[in-house]
């Protein structure tokens, strides 16, 4: 019996091993994948999460709170004063307000729903016609504008040689290349304003009109008459001296405000003369035309 009992009890003792070898081995078993590279750590399948539901069953109020101008709709707790959505309280009353949805409300309007949209409705959508004309620079006309200058300030810049005013940097003698506005003055008021143009060179010109291109645009004047001579055996002088018209009122006004101008003298025996005017020249087309009108002169 004693040997039967100690088999037993070393059978017993082997199955416990063994049991206890076939744990251990599967605890320390490493993982492998499809391509039979070890892991780690053991493999875990992911379960999807269940969807939360939501009880449709019991309505929500649909309420709509105007706030500064502003209609905010949307669905909204109907207890405990804040928003089923977002928590959010109006502060001016305490009712439940979503900042989710917000729709501008045009002033005056008020109701519910229907009345903003016959608002929005009755709006006028009619498309507006603009005027897409480039602005570009346009030709200087005549602009009947006030004198600002001080007469002394004006005095300053002429000459007076009797009733004769004239620009200081101006000359009326034939050997100089010039031209300029000028007066004399009258009873009342001055003399029509004239225009003096002056040509001396050794070629003759025997013109007969004057091309200007101010500020990038074209004017022509034309005198009715001009006169010529000669200085000694290689220089010739031209000239024109007349009262300027209310046709020339656009040239006048445009050689005393420009910011540069070009003359072409225009020869009848097919030779130009060509000068840019100075500064000084245009500066006194502005004094002696501002003190021509300052005095009372009209063109």
């Amino acid at each position: 019996m004693k040997r039967i009992f100690i088999y037993i009890s070393i059978a017993v003792m082997t199955m416990s091993c063994n049991t206890g070898l076939n744990t251990t081995s599967n605890t320390n078993t490493v993982n492998r994948n499809e391509y039979g590279e070890g892991v780690d750590q053991p493999i875990h399948r992911l379960r999807p999460q269940q969807p939360q539901l939501v009880d449709y069953r019991q309505p929500a109020t649909q309420t709509e709170h105007v706030q500064g101008g502003t209609l905010t709709a949307k669905r909204v707790s109907g207890g405990g004063g804040s928003c089923a959505c977002c928590g959010e309280v109006c502060n001016c009353c305490d009712k439940a307000l979503c900042r989710g949805t917000s729709l501008a409300i045009p002033a005056g309007a008020s109701g519910d729903g229907k009345d903003l949209m016959r608002t929005l409705l009755n709006k006028d959508y009619s498309i507006v016609e603009y005027d897409f004309t480039p602005d570009v620079p346009k030709a200087m006309v005549w602009i009947d504008e006030p004198v600002t200058e001080a007469k002394e300030d004006l005095l300053k810049e002429m000459n007076q040689n009797g009733s004769r005013v004239m620009p200081r940097s101006a000359s009326m003698s034939q050997t100089d290349n010039d031209m300029f506005f000028y007066f004399t003055q009258g009873i009342d008021k001055p003399e029509p304003l004239r225009f003096r143009i002056q040509y001396y060179a050794d070629d003759p010109l025997e013109y007969s009109s004057i091309k200007f291109l101010i500020d990038g645009f074209e004017y022509e004047y034309e005198p009715d008459k001009t006169h010529r001579g000669r200085e000694g055996k290689r220089m010739y002088w031209e000239n024109s001296d007349e009262p300027l018209k209310s046709s020339d009122k656009d040239l006048v006004y445009a050689l005393s405000h420009c910011k540069w101008a070009r003359a072409t003298i225009v020869g009848d025996r097919g030779v130009n003369h060509v000068r840019m005017l100075s500064d000084a020249q245009l500066k006194a087309f502005y004094n002696t035309l501002k003190l021509y009108l300052l005095l009372g002169g009209e063109l």
